[in-house]
């Protein structure tokens, strides 16, 4: 997590993408566990990342950028 596009990125946001992306599934946090890290619980009360916390909510209007992502899925 280098380069021009991780340099605005805090910390706690790097720690938890991290955490994500963890091979084995019995150390992979859950989503309920993953919810409780830091970056989320704090972080958007600081206002730090907000663009990154807002964005979801920008997507959830945008049905190209859903759809989108629900082929990425696939």
């Amino acid at each position: 997590m280098s380069g021009p596009a991780w340099g605005s990125v805090s910390d706690d946001a790097k720690d938890f993408v991290e955490h994500l992306l963890v091979l084995r599934e019995k150390k992979r946090p859950t989503a309920e566990k993953a919810l409780q890290h830091k970056w989320l619980s704090q972080g958007a009360k600081q206002g730090e990342d907000a663009a990154a916390v807002s964005a979801p909510l920008k997507l959830k209007g945008d049905q190209g950028a859903m759809d989108a992502m629900s082929n990425f899925r696939k």
